[in-house]
């Protein structure tokens, strides 16, 4: 009987070990937990803010060019103008395109604002 008693009395002691550590290793994801909640609610902060700022336009004026010379697709004769001057390898190749780099253009005009040969080229 003292011995069933001995084992009963190490199994509960194993037990409550047991139950203490869980506990412990509990406290310790909780604290994680509200940690990276706090984390993640600042981060999704700063992305909304990101997302509400104006997107950064870098604007370019290239001169010198006679009216015209540009033909019909004022954007293809800057982006080849770009790749010219810069270096083609300066800029990535496309997926689907046969090795032709581009130079990313939202829009390109010849302005009315400024004199000929002049065009405003938005990126």
């Amino acid at each position: 009987m003292n011995g069933s008693i001995t084992t009963l009395s190490e199994q509960v002691s194993l037990i409550e070990h047991r139950i203490s550590t869980n506990e412990d290793n509990l406290t310790n994801l909780d604290s994680r937990v509200k940690f990276l909640e706090k984390e993640n609610s600042f981060l999704r902060d700063k992305v909304d803010d990101l997302r509400k700022q104006k997107p950064l336009i870098q604007t370019f004026v290239f001169c010198g060019f006679r009216s015209g010379a540009e033909g019909r697709d004022t954007v293809d004769f800057i982006q080849r103008l770009i790749l010219l001057l810069l270096g083609a390898d300066k800029f990535p190749v496309p997926p689907g395109h046969s090795n032709v780099p581009t130079a990313a253009l939202r829009q390109c005009h010849r302005s009315p604002k400024t004199g000929p040969g002049q065009y405003w080229l938005n990126s």
